[in-house]
């Protein structure tokens, strides 16, 4: 069976991020909060969904006339940094 819908998660990967924040109870700067933990790793696994989705959009536009260049350019060079395994800052840089 052939996949027909993309499913987007970057804004459920981000909301879990944001709840987890939410959720310290503990005052400012008080260390051992597993919930500030997971925050700060859903945030950026949420950035990088968000990169690689932004990518896959991009590259699904590039292929239709009327898009502006620059959304094939951005298609192309998100392909390479990730297909050269290049870290989330680099990708995030050259976005």
């Amino acid at each position: 069976m052939a996949v027909t819908h993309k499913i987007y998660e970057a804004n459920v990967l981000f909301g879990v991020a944001v709840n987890s924040a939410a959720s310290i109870q503990a005052p400012v700067r008080t260390g051992g909060q597993l919930q500030a933990l997971l925050s700060i790793v859903f945030s950026a696994v949420a950035v990088e969904a968000f990169l690689n989705e932004a990518a896959a959009m991009a590259v699904s536009f590039a292929e239709y006339g009327g898009e502006p260049p620059e959304v094939a350019v951005f298609a192309k060079s998100m392909v390479k940094a990730e297909e050269a395994h290049k870290s989330l800052e680099s990708k995030l840089s050259l976005a």
